[in-house]
C-alpha cells in the first residue's frame, strides 16, 4: 500500500465535496479521513511534519485511505509541493457552474464575512471594476487547473462536473470507483441541500455567465470536453 494518502480531494469549494466525502466513507475498500478538510497542505495546520501527515493514512488492512480539503485546489504553491512528496497520489476534483458556486459562497455567508450590500450590488461593484474579490478568483477554474496540470498528468485527476454527479450519481460514481481501482458498488448519494432563500436574479445570472464565459472556454480546452453551464 502506498505510503500516505492514496487519493486527495482537492476541491472545489461549494461544489459538493461534503456529499462526496460522506459517500467515500461508505465504500468498504476506502478509508476517508474522519474529519473532512484536514488542511495540512495549505498550512492551516501549523507545526506539523510531513511524517505526521503521512501517518494519518497508515495502512489498515487493504483499505485505500484519502482525504478531501477543497481549499487545496486554489492554493498556488501547493501543486509543486504536493507532487514532490506524493507524485503518484490520485486527485479528485468537482467543478460547479461558477455563477452558482459564487452565489452559494454568498448565501453561506462567505465564510462569516459580512457584506454591507446585497449579492446583486456586490456583483455589480466587482464587475464594474470597483474592487477585487477572492471569491470571484476561486471560480476562474482554468487558472487553477493549469497549475495542477504542470505537475500531474491529466490521467491522474478525476474531474467531474458537479451537476452531472447530482443528476446521475450512480453513473458518475461508477467512473470514480474505476478511477480509484475499487469494487463498483451502488451507494445512496446524499441530496444537495436546498436553499429556501431568494434565488439569484436572472439579470445578475446573465451578467455572471457573460463574465465567466471566457474562463469557462479556457477550462473546456484544458478538459477536452464541455460542461452545460451556458
Amino acid at each position: 500500500m502506498t505510503k500516505g494518502p492514496y487519493y486527495i480531494g482537492i476541491g472545489a469549494n461549494r461544489c459538493g465535496t461534503s456529499s462526496l466525502h460522506f459517500t467515500l466513507k461508505k465504500h468498504p475498500q476506502l478509508r476517508e479521513f474522519r474529519g473532512k478538510e484536514l488542511h495540512f497542505w495549505d498550512q492551516k495546520i501549523k507545526r506539523k511534519s510531513i511524517s505526521w501527515y503521512l501517518h494519518r493514512f497508515r495502512p489498515i488492512g487493504s483499505q485505500k485511505a484519502g482525504e478531501i480539503t477543497p481549499a487545496y485546489y486554489r492554493t498556488p504553491h501547493l501543486p509543486k509541493k504536493l507532487a514532490a512528496c506524493l507524485p503518484d497520489v490520485k486527485l479528485l476534483l468537482l467543478l460547479r457552474n461558477p455563477a452558482e458556486a459564487l452565489f452559494s459562497d454568498y448565501r453561506r455567508g462567505v465564510h462569516r464575512r459580512s457584506f454591507p450590500e446585497g449579492f446583486e450590488e456586490h456583483v455589480d461593484a466587482y464587475l464594474d471594476g470597483k474592487g477585487s474579490d477572492e471569491f470571484f478568483a476561486r471560480r476562474y477554474y482554468a487558472a487553477h487547473l493549469e497549475l495542477w496540470l504542470k505537475h500531474y498528468p491529466k490521467e491522474q485527476l478525476w474531474i467531474v462536473q458537479s451537476e452531472r454527479l447530482w443528476e446521475d450519481p450512480g453513473k458518475v460514481l461508477a467512473t470514480l470507483w474505476e478511477f480509484l481501482e475499487v469494487r463498483s458498488i451502488s451507494l445512496a448519494y446524499p441530496h444537495v441541500r436546498a436553499h429556501r432563500r431568494r434565488p439569484m436574479s436572472s439579470q445578475v445570472r446573465e451578467r455572471l455567465q457573460e463574465h465567466f464565459h471566457p474562463h469557462n472556454e479556457r477550462l473546456y480546452t484544458l478538459l477536452g470536453e464541455r460542461y452545460d453551464w451556458e
